[in-house]
């Protein structure tokens, strides 16, 4: 039986890839438009959220009563 090799290889390091040549926000903050457009989704992703846990818990709530 041959013997199994006990060394392993050496992980390959990645070098950080600079940032994209044609950005034009490389470095900065989003505007405030942005951060404002990304919080409204969030709260209404949220709400969602809550709206279809509701529906599901009132189905599984049918399901179980039948």
């Amino acid at each position: 039986m041959p013997e199994a090799n006990t060394q392993t290889a050496k992980p390959k390091t990645k070098t950080p890839m600079p940032p994209f040549p044609g950005s034009v926000f490389a470095g900065a903050e989003a505007p405030a438009a942005f951060r404002d457009m990304a919080e409204k989704s969030l709260s209404q992703a949220k709400d969602n959220y809550e709206k279809m846990k509701s529906a599901a818990e009132e189905a599984t709530s049918v399901l179980e009563d039948t």
